[in-house]
């Protein structure tokens, strides 16, 4: 019911000033500027402002203003200082969130794409300067590696890998230092990319254990036969005695 009173308050103080004329101090808020707290609209480096929410000393406040430009600025002050604000930019289509000291910090621009640290977002929907920090982070990708494990893949030699990486200095299908550092990886190709090395490692490993397994056999023979032989050496010198 409260809510209720004060909003009807606040409609009919606000029809008073766009019916009534009504002036304060010498403002005229017939011209759709408001003050609230002070009588100067006039604060900060946004000009005459057409909200203002605060005292003159800018010891707290709050701007909304639009200028010449059809720029739209919605501005925060703390302690006699402008400390942050929105600024809607309408010859770019962009709005910038700026803080005083550390300039731009984040780009909107009109499709949408958000750069943080960075207006420049190139093709991306979100660029960031600097690094992210997430709990988890899910890539969606078209394809995945597990065709290294069907019967028709062709396997390169470890002679065709050590060969490639003296001519090339880095793995076949895998970007050279150069490349990433000019272009960049994306992580599902990446991920996928790297997932192929470690499959084809997997199928050396096998390869290499069998043919461990098989000279284990061989030696296994080779002890027996070298045990036969030893026999019978013995049993040929018992029987020159």
């Amino acid at each position: 019911m409260m809510k209720a009173k004060i909003l009807i308050v606040l409609f009919l103080v606000s029809s008073e000033f766009v019916l009534g004329q009504w002036n304060d101090s010498g403002n005229n808020y017939t011209t759709g500027k408001l003050g609230i707290g002070t009588t100067s609209l006039s604060i900060g480096y946004t000009g005459v402002n057409d909200l203002v929410i605060g005292d003159a000393s800018w010891s707290e406040g709050f701007v909304i203003n639009a200028n010449s430009n059809n720029d739209g600025i919605m501005a925060f002050a703390s302690d006699g200082n402008m400390v942050a604000r929105f600024i809607y930019n309408n010859p770019t289509e962009k709005l910038h969130y700026y803080k005083t000291g550390k300039g731009n910090l984040m780009t909107i621009d009109g499709n949408g794409k958000i750069g943080i640290g960075t207006e420049n977002t190139g093709n991306h929907k979100l660029a960031v300067e600097g690094s992210i920090g997430a709990r988890e982070i899910k890539v969606e990708t078209n394809g995945w590696s597990d065709f290294v494990f069907e019967q028709d893949y062709d396997l390169p030699t470890l002679q065709q890998v050590e060969k490639h990486i003296k001519e090339k200095g880095h793995l076949k299908d895998i970007p050279s230092a150069k490349e990433v550092g000019e272009n960049g990886i994306f992580l599902g190709e990446m991920d996928s990319k790297l997932l192929q090395k470690i499959e084809e490692l997997t199928l050396y490993t096998i390869q290499q254990e069998k043919k461990i397994k098989k000279l284990e056999e061989e030696n296994q023979e080779l002890k027996s036969l070298s045990n036969r032989l030893s026999k019978i050496e013995k049993l040929l010198l018992e029987a020159k005695k």
